[in-house]
């Protein structure tokens, strides 16, 4: 290993302890569309368990799931990571898709023949760069 690349690694891993130690680098979110590339998929199979395991609706109730699916699909991610969160969840499905907007539904179970039939009615908001910019989430009986 040569004096250059020796101090490169010396520079790297001064540079990765400190953001390890530093809470404020944690928590910072990605400050431009390249470092938001690298951010890792989201686990939505484990954001659908999340939600399907919290409080059940009863009849046309309709619960306000926005904090779980937020925390899994954070404000910030490109459109494209939103939809390739969702590629391989064979009970979702995009219902629309806008310019500004993209709605996806992920239903568990048949309304007429399952009894704890439920659904997940996701809204995504992106701005001109399509960019997250809000979500919302509602958890509610299939009907």
């Amino acid at each position: 290993m040569g004096i250059p690349s020796r101090m490169m690694w010396f520079a790297f891993s001064a540079i990765a302890l400190g953001m390890l130690l530093s809470p404020v680098a944690r928590a910072a979110p990605p400050a431009s569309g390249i470092s938001a590339k690298r951010v890792a998929t989201p686990d939505i199979k484990a954001m659908l368990g999340e939600v399907y395991a919290s409080k059940k609706p009863v009849g046309f109730e309709q619960l306000d799931v926005t904090p779980i699916v937020s925390r899994y699909l954070p404000v910030g991610l490109s459109r494209a990571q939103v939809l390739a969160a969702f590629k391989g969840i064979d009970s979702a499905h995009v219902v629309e898709q806008a310019s500004g907007a993209l709605i996806v539904r992920d239903d568990r179970g048949r309304a007429m023949f399952d009894p704890d039939a439920r659904s997940i009615l996701m809204t995504f908001r992106f701005d001109g760069a399509g960019m997250l910019t809000g979500v919302q989430a509602i958890h509610m009986k299939n009907q």
